[in-house]
């Protein structure tokens, strides 16, 4: 069988595809990490209730990309990068209907009739259902493991290509880059549809996926991600903010950057909006009863005008009558 895959690789490495394993006879120049921004998401798109599916759930599986002309061009796995495919309650969906691995096999001509059809679990780049020229739904190839075999004939189950060989979905390089005249390419919406699945558990995962930046087949980087639930892998990417996270996968908007101040609320010079001190405090002087520079006057009140108060009667000097005068106006 190796020999059989190996050939299989020499014949997409022939036509410009070198599919996602690193064997004898692929490609060995291309980047081992993805860049920023490149992710698996897991998208739920329709709970069911009700009939044959009732609390099953139909997920698609995409691979986000940042530029429209990126070209997803396998999702593999081996001993090295195992491909990983579960679901929390052991398998998913696959209609009796539907006699192929991939998205072909779904015309939505029968959708009507057969309304199940179009929740059929499938491996896919790009192609939704039958409506896809038959050109651009990927082939595949494996080892001791066909992971297909799990998307046809019954209900699937979790699978795990971990073996030397591997295997791979794929679909070769079209020649061109237009990302109107391929589903592979990322497009407007920026995302690859790799796979649809329909469980009533979670999906969960990794792959090692093949991308072409740009279409430029110079530009290749493969990497191993995991299956991301929307609003998961995502976190602070700028190393410069307090709350970065190096294992974030794409930036969400979260960073949060050092404001410095002084943060001691008893402070003259308080900032509420720090959030490191820089010991820039500054305190009321001894002496003084304020932040402004004020002394408390005669009559104790801080920043008052009051000079004196000779009879301690609590009426500042200059406009009390009776100071000197007890007999007649007090004690």
């Amino acid at each position: 069988m190796k020999n059989v895959v190996s050939l299989m690789m020499a014949l997409c490495c022939s036509i410009g595809v070198g599919w996602a394993q690193l064997g004898p006879l692929s490609s060995t120049n291309y980047s081992t990490e993805a860049p920023l921004g490149y992710w698996l998401e897991l998208e739920s798109v329709v709970p069911h209730s009700g009939g044959v599916l009732d609390g099953q759930t139909t997920y698609r599986l995409y691979m986000n990309m940042l530029n429209e002309t990126d070209y997803m061009s396998s999702c593999s796995g081996d001993a090295d990068n195992p491909l990983i495919l579960t679901s929390t309650t052991g398998e998913w969906y696959n209609n009796a209907a539907a006699t192929t691995w991939n998205a072909q096999g779904l015309n939505p001509v029968f959708f009507t009739f057969f309304p199940e059809l179009a929740f059929d679990s499938f491996l896919t780049i790009g192609a939704e259902d039958a409506t896809t020229p038959a050109a651009q739904h990927p082939s595949s190839v494996w080892g001791e493991v066909d992971a297909t075999a799990q998307f046809v004939g019954g209900p699937g189950n979790n699978l795990t290509v971990d073996d030397a060989t591997g295997g791979a979905w794929y679909t070769p390089f079209p020649g061109t880059v237009d990302p109107d005249g391929h589903v592979a390419f990322a497009g407007e919406n920026l995302r690859v549809l790799l796979a649809q699945f329909t469980t009533a558990g979670i999906i969960n995962g990794q792959f090692q996926v093949q991308v072409f930046v740009e279409g430029n087949q110079g530009n290749e980087f493969r990497d191993l991600l995991p299956i991301c639930q929307t609003g998961e892998c995502g976190g602070c990417t700028d190393e410069l903010a307090s709350n970065y996270n190096p294992d974030a996968l794409y930036d969400d908007g979260t960073c949060l950057f050092a404001s410095l101040g002084c943060t001691d609320s008893s402070a003259c010079n308080y900032n509420p909006n720090a959030t490191e001190d820089d010991d820039s405090c500054v305190y009321v002087a001894d002496g003084d009863c304020d932040c402004d520079g004020n002394v408390i006057d005669a009559l104790g009140v801080c920043g008052g005008e009051c000079v004196a108060d000779a009879d301690a009667d609590g009426i500042c000097d200059d406009v009390d009558d009776c100071v000197g005068e007890y007999d007649l106006c007090g004690e």
